[in-house]
């Protein structure tokens, strides 16, 4: 017997607040030296994201079709793999005026959330296999941790202007500006 629409949207409504009750969670409690609890909150973000967005255009082109888009049709909004965070969030901000829901210049993303879009499309199209990809021999790209930092400083950056910094040691300074050496350190003892 196939779950009727409601359920299978309501499923997907509890995995949702799954992923990103578990995604805050465990950024919340993460400790800077263990790395897994980034990568874990990165995922289950990035996840989480891709299946708000993904229901929001499901419900978009029932409303609009009176049926649900098949496969293909709804891969097609998140690119080619179908997960591009990026492209998903282009295809849903673009629902704002259909459905005559204002979009107030204060809502534009600045920088800082483009480049946090960017990561988590990133992270979901790929970065999350950086350990097993380098191991492999393939292309060198950025550790996506190491890249999560760089957002993390600036964020401190921004929101915390002229105030002292709620960073310390070597954690408050910038990752760009550390040597491998410290770098490793600083994760090592931390």
């Amino acid at each position: 017997m196939t779950p009727t629409p409601f359920l299978l949207l309501q499923n997907e409504g509890y995995l949702m607040q799954g992923c990103f009750k578990s995604s805050l969670k465990i950024l919340r409690q993460a400790q800077t030296g263990e790395r897994g609890q980034f990568y874990s909150a990165c995922f289950n973000y990035a996840i989480g994201l891709e299946r708000l967005l993904k229901v929001l255009l499901l419900l978009d082109h029932w409303r609009r079709e009176r049926k649900f888009p098949d496969f293909d049709t709804l891969k097609q909004y998140g690119g080619k793999s179908g997960h591009n965070l990026e492209r998903l969030y282009e295809s849903a901000r673009n629902l704002f005026a259909p459905y005559e829901v204002e979009w107030k210049p204060a809502y534009e993303p600045d920088a800082i959330n483009r480049d946090l879009l960017g990561f988590l499309a990133d992270f979901a199209n790929g970065s999350r296999f950086f350990n097993l990809d380098t191991l492999a021999g393939a292309p060198k790209s950025e550790d996506p941790i190491r890249r999560w930092e760089k957002l993390f400083y600036r964020v401190n950056a921004q929101d915390v202007p002229g105030e002292k910094s709620s960073l310390t040691g070597l954690d408050a300074k910038d990752p760009e500006s550390m040597s491998t050496v410290e770098f490793a350190v600083h994760h090592d003892s931390c």
